[in-house]
């Protein structure tokens, strides 16, 4: 990237922000702003209350937050005023009732958006997730553009992670979102494989992959060559849901426990009704005492039970390409993990990783029981998933890839000699945004 680039005011909207299990996005937006950018932040839902998310928390509006009576008044208004905006809701699957009705409340948010930002220089919006909140923020700018057809457009683009996005393609309307973005960031060459399939061929040019990063700082590398005994401490994140595979999980402890190998599970991820069935299944296999059950974590708090793991296992059924991976290879800790869609572009089986077959118990287990039994692959594991998160996973690195897209395609809208000005304070209406 070019050095000191000119700054650029961008608004993001994300379903849920900030929130514990989303680091990747806080990291992404501190990091841009770090390089220049000057982020508004707003997040359809309330996010979660942690101490070190307070001052995030802080400064991003949240659509839910706002009065239903002052979401259906700025909704009427705007109709009234700008009755073409009710064509946005004209897209695949609107003589679904239903489905209408979401859009339409899509849309409601969508006016809350532009009533915030009209008034300040902001007139690009990203979205993370193909879902919803992407909707919103394309709704958005198609909204500002009608109420403001002046001066620099609104223009939107999302960020594309994997497997949720994909299992609701037609309701997500991806294929028309690709069309109308700016531009799409793919978190991985698998997604962007996948957006190729959805979108026509002309647009392929419009997808790049920008990979997910972290701060390697807040998760340095453990002392090499830890033994590792016939007791290991295998260490799970991710939020307790089925397509996580905890219940995998908990098979192949069963099945390590008759080898004779007693694992303990050291479980991370927020408390859900997967959690019974985890515990009901271990009663059955007689693994009980051996899951342990932390809830949702910090950061830091993660790191540290990372840095106590002899082993990370993450026996997931669906993905984009998860964080809590880089996290664990970055530490040093050996990863055993599945074949799902971007996981083995960083998980290489044999070398940065163990990699198996989804739902499969017998091979989870024989996959532990390998690293239990062989230290020097455990060392040359480790030392080659450092080196390869040092190298494509470093955040810094990424949100420069990040910077010069908005860079590059936000130039193209500002007319030579114009600067992009200040940012809306964050968290309240613009001033000047109509009442």
């Amino acid at each position: 990237m070019s050095a000191d680039p000119a700054p650029f005011d961008v608004a993001y909207v994300m379903s849920v922000f900030p929130a514990v299990t989303h680091t990747f996005l806080h990291e992404e937006v501190a990091g841009l702003r770090g390089a220049g950018a000057r982020i508004t932040t707003f997040s359809v839902n309330r996010g979660q209350p942690a101490p070190e998310l307070a001052e995030l928390a802080s400064t991003t509006t949240v659509l839910k937050d706002i009065p239903k009576r002052s979401y259906a008044t700025a909704f009427v208004r705007y109709v009234i005023r700008h009755p073409t905006i009710l064509r946005v809701l004209r897209r695949r699957g609107s003589s679904d009732p239903q489905l209408l009705a979401r859009r339409a409340a899509y849309l409601a948010e969508a006016c809350q958006i532009v009533d915030a930002l009209r008034a300040t220089p902001t007139r690009h919006l990203h979205a993370h997730f193909g879902g919803p909140c992407s909707t919103v923020a394309w709704f958005a700018a198609e909204v500002g553009n009608i109420v403001q057809p002046r001066g620099r457009p609104w223009t939107w683009s999302l960020t594309v992670h994997g497997w949720s996005e994909f299992v609701n393609e037609n309701e997500n309307l991806l294929s028309e979102k690709i069309a109308a973005a700016r531009f799409v960031v793919a978190i991985s060459s698998y997604t962007r494989a996948q957006l190729w399939r959805i979108a026509r061929p002309r647009d392929w040019d419009k997808i790049h992959v920008v990979r997910c990063g972290i701060d390697l700082a807040k998760f340095p590398r453990r002392p090499p060559g830890l033994a590792m005994t016939t007791a290991p401490r295998v260490c799970v994140v991710a939020r307790l849901s089925a397509e996580k595979g905890h219940l995998v999980m908990v098979e192949a402890l069963g099945l390590l426990r008759r080898a004779g190998i007693t694992a303990t599970a050291d479980i991370v991820g927020p408390d859900s009704p997967m959690r019974a069935m985890m515990e009901d299944l271990a009663a059955r296999r007689g693994v009980s005492e051996q899951l342990v059950f932390h809830g949702a974590l910090s950061p830091a708090d993660v790191a540290d039970v990372l840095g106590r793991a002899d082993l990370f296992c993450l026996p997931t059924f669906a993905e984009g390409l998860p964080i809590v991976i880089m996290e664990a290879m970055a530490r040093g800790v050996p990863v055993v993990t599945t074949y799902i869609s971007g996981i083995p572009e960083l998980a290489r089986n044999g070398e940065t990783a163990l990699v198996v077959p989804a739902g499969d118990p017998e091979a989870l287990a024989a996959a532990i029981r390998r690293l239990v039994e062989d230290p020097d692959l455990v060392q040359r594991l480790t030392d080659h998933a450092v080196a390869e998160v040092r190298s494509n996973y470093d955040i810094r690195c990424n949100v420069s890839a990040l910077m010069d897209l908005f860079v590059d395609r936000l130039a193209e809208d500002v007319p030579d000699g114009q600067t992009t000005g200040s940012p809306a304070r964050l968290g309240a209406p613009a001033a000047g945004a109509p009442t």
